[in-house]
């Protein structure tokens, strides 16, 4: 009893979620405790532990199955995220997916933790381009999982016509209001002859767990496309490859146009993604 007594969303965390959704943050919060012990029992699980998250409480234990991961969300898309996360694990670039459960304050997604399942960024070397592409080479060509996703370009155009954008990487402010037109420009370009496709949608270094080889966790919960996935991987590892370099060779191992990539890149860092 003691163990589970000490399992509960970190107080950073926990003021993080209540700024980012005043109304369901607090909700959550108040009864997902709770929805844990419930889920943990059913799952005869043991050892749980607290692990880092940024906007959701994320515990792993071990059950009779194995090592899973319990995460939940008060995101309002996080059922949308759970079907992403479902389409990805049965391409099997995500972890396996045991249960979704949805409550009235938030989803509760339950899947295989991977091991060691270090960040990419937390590591000292980054990984080859080479796993990179292996990772991302069974999403070329997939379709959107549901129809009724909501669309990657409209997520992109409110984050860039919103003066008061709360959901920043750190330290990072709002961009200038003529970055973010000639971004939303560009994006209105992108979506002419856009297909919606499977897309992970936040392919930061902190969604890229390593394994026996790299997968893909916490999707944005949006249809899109492969080259936006592609794009936010050349913007995140800048600090080690140059951004050029990273877009043609991604581009060219999957058969992307590099253009278009290019493309999401400036539109990525007026959006502040």
């Amino acid at each position: 009893m003691t163990e589970l007594a000490q399992l509960a969303v970190p107080e950073d965390v926990r003021q993080q979620i209540h700024r980012r959704w005043p109304t369901a943050g607090p909700a959550w919060s108040a009864v997902v405790a709770d929805e844990l012990h419930e889920l943990l029992a059913e799952h005869h699980a043991t050892h749980p532990q607290v692990m880092p998250a940024r906007y959701g409480l994320v515990i792993s234990a071990n059950t009779p199955t194995g090592p899973l991961v319990f995460r939940s969300t008060p995101d309002p898309d996080g059922v949308h995220q759970a079907t992403v996360s479902r389409a990805l694990a049965e391409l099997d670039v995500s972890p396996h997916i045991h249960q979704v459960h949805a409550s009235d304050t938030g989803v509760w997604t339950i899947m295989d933790r991977i091991t060691p399942g270090i960040p990419l960024g937390d590591l000292t070397d980054p990984p080859t381009l080479d796993a990179i592409v292996g990772m991302l080479r069974p999403l070329a060509g997939q379709p959107a999982p549901d129809a009724n996703l909501p669309s990657l370009f409209d997520w992109i155009r409110d984050r860039l016509t919103d003066d008061h954008l709360n959901d920043l990487p750190r330290g990072r402010t709002v961009a200038p209001l003529p970055e973010r037109r000639q971004a939303l420009a560009l994006t209105n370009e992108l979506a002419r002859d856009h297909i919606p496709g499977l897309c992970h949608g936040d392919t930061s270094p902190w969604n890229i767990l390593t394994g026996d080889r790299l997968y893909l966790i916490d999707p944005r919960g949006v249809s899109g496309e492969l080259a936006y996935d592609a794009a936010i991987i050349a913007v995140k590892a800048a600090r080690d490859r140059p951004i050029d370099q990273t877009i043609r060779t991604i581009s060219a191992a999957l058969g992307l146009d590099s253009h278009r990539v290019a493309a999401w890149t400036t539109v990525a860092a007026a959006a502040r993604v």
